[in-house]
């Protein structure tokens, strides 16, 4: 079910509580939260559910437009999910987004953005789950098939034009990769 007619549904949710987090609804302490299909998704400690993955350090090389970027896409996500979260869980959401694209759009989009003025010499490390290098390599792969001619983007490069999409994207689009980033065994 695409997630407009999940939050159209459940649109007294997001009115009563002002977030697009109304996908998962407390049933009671026992049973943990239900999709709005009625699935049950249990806490961790109930017997069926990883909540904690595996994760490791990405590197973000960036510039003080690049921390910008960075920071403005950060906020965009938390105003979105109304959910207090990592710097790597934005990383993680802008390139599960940015996978979404066709191949296409990655590189006129790749082509139009000036990638040197948000890459820089400042380092920082965000923690999240490895999935995000599987992701990020895909999207390096399918911009590879799609013009083999050029030289491929490096993943800086992916993280950098990642976060600048996020942060212009509709918010459906913004759930459905926040989603998927939280729960990457359910499709969305």
């Amino acid at each position: 079910m695409a997630l407009a007619a999940q939050v159209g549904q459940n649109g007294r949710m997001l009115k009563e509580f002002g977030t697009l987090l109304p996908l998962l609804r407390r049933q009671s302490k026992e049973s943990g939260f239900a999709w709005p299909n009625g699935e049950v998704f249990r806490q961790a400690g109930q017997g069926d559910c990883k909540m904690s993955r595996a994760t490791r350090s990405f590197k973000l090389k960036l510039s003080q437009a690049g921390i910008d970027t960075l920071i403005d896409t950060h906020c965009h996500l938390i105003r979105t999910t109304r959910a207090l979260i990592a710097w790597g869980t934005t990383l993680h959401v802008a390139v599960d987004h940015l996978g979404t694209i066709p191949a296409a759009r990655l590189l006129a989009l790749l082509a139009s953005l000036d990638v040197s003025r948000y890459s820089g010499e400042q380092e920082h490390h965000v923690g999240a789950p490895h999935r995000l290098w599987s992701v990020a390599t895909g999207i390096v792969e399918r911009v590879k098939q799609a013009a083999p001619e050029r030289s491929p983007p490096t993943l800086g490069t992916i993280y950098i034009l990642a976060l600048h999409e996020l942060a212009r994207a509709a918010q459906p689009a913004i759930m459905e990769a926040y989603l998927r980033s939280q729960f990457p065994d359910r499709s969305v």
